[in-house]
């Protein structure tokens, strides 16, 4: 077999995939063989997954969950807490006119903001576990 053909295998969820990559490189190859992977892996829903089988996957799967704040009128609106790992946002309603609040769910975006932010600490604690 010639020096630079490199054979390589990964198995995804029992799937098993194999190849070949032509390179002198070994960096090269294994570049090759990581972006086989992250693309098999966000067809799958598991976005921002680099690192040689997967070390890394965790770790930057963790940081991905964000809080965003939506509002189109003044006062009022949302935090999403939005998840990297494809599961449902979830969303702490605010208004902070105290006139419009009608709906017992409704909090201060403070309050809000505070529960957004308890909750994506608690799935990252829990994620680090």
């Amino acid at each position: 077999m010639r020096e630079d053909v490199w054979i390589w295998w990964y198995q995804v969820d029992g799937e098993v995939r194999t190849g070949k990559t032509l390179t002198k490189l070994r960096p090269l190859a294994i570049r090759r063989v990581q972006s086989a992977i992250d693309r098999e892996l966000r067809k799958r829903g598991v976005p921002y997954a680099s690192g040689i089988g997967g070390e890394n996957l965790k770790a930057k799967t963790v940081r991905r969950i964000r809080v965003i704040r939506h509002s189109a009128v003044p006062d009022s609106g949302s935090y999403e807490v939005r998840f990297a790992d494809g599961r449902e946002s979830r969303f702490f309603y605010f208004d902070d006119v105290l006139a419009r609040r009608l709906r017992p769910d409704l909090l201060t975006s403070e309050a809000a903001l505070e529960q957004a932010k308890a909750l994506t600490r608690a799935e990252r604690d829990k994620a680090e576990r």
